[in-house]
């Protein structure tokens, strides 16, 4: 099923953050079976008609005085055409917050985390470079309302080596939180 190593990644991020990170940072995906639905949008109310993605993992910092959406994650299991990275990527751009569950305490603004989109694509050769351009045009031009840190697009021509790339990207970003 899609999703599912998604939900694993989600799953061995949270067990890492556990163990080597600190208190008040968390993990919440949106695959396998411990998912709980994340959802973005704009305007400062969530409806279902200003509901422009369900992103895949959000890592966030909740601590007193201190609530921040660090890393938003959208990753792509199957093969990936332009119209999909197009369509994943300018729809978190336009987005304005996110909010996990539902839960009006799960509410964090999207601009100043890192968005991280994974990407499998299924042709050798100069592929991955145009999707890399592809995404860096989409964000410059949309010049959207979310004003992330940082964009970093991991692109492979298979999900497990795509997936381990996410994975060594956001345990990177991590570090400045570990114990």
């Amino acid at each position: 099923m899609s999703g599912d190593l998604t939900g694993q990644l989600g799953e061995r991020l949270k067990e890492f953050i556990d163990k080597n990170c600190v208190d008040g940072l968390k993990v919440y995906h949106d695959h396998g079976p411990n998912r709980i639905l994340i959802e973005a949008y704009r305007g400062e109310k969530r409806t279902d008609s200003n509901t422009l993605a369900e992103p895949d993992i959000a890592i966030v910092l909740d601590e007193p005085g201190k609530k921040k959406l660090l890393i938003l994650a959208e990753l792509e299991e199957t093969s990936s055409k332009p119209k999909t990275v197009i369509g994943d990527c300018s729809v978190i751009l336009l987005s304005e917050h996110i909010i996990i569950g539902g839960r009006k305490d799960l509410i964090y603004e999207i601009s100043g985390s890192t968005l991280i989109f994974g990407f499998v694509v299924n042709e050798k050769g100069s592929i991955e470079e145009r999707t890399k351009a592809l995404l860096e045009e989409v964000y410059y031009k949309l010049d959207g309302r979310c004003k992330p840190s940082e964009m970093l697009s991991f692109i492979d021509y298979d999900k497990d080596p795509m997936l381990k790339k996410v994975e060594s990207g956001i345990k990177k970003l991590l570090e400045p939180y570990k114990k």
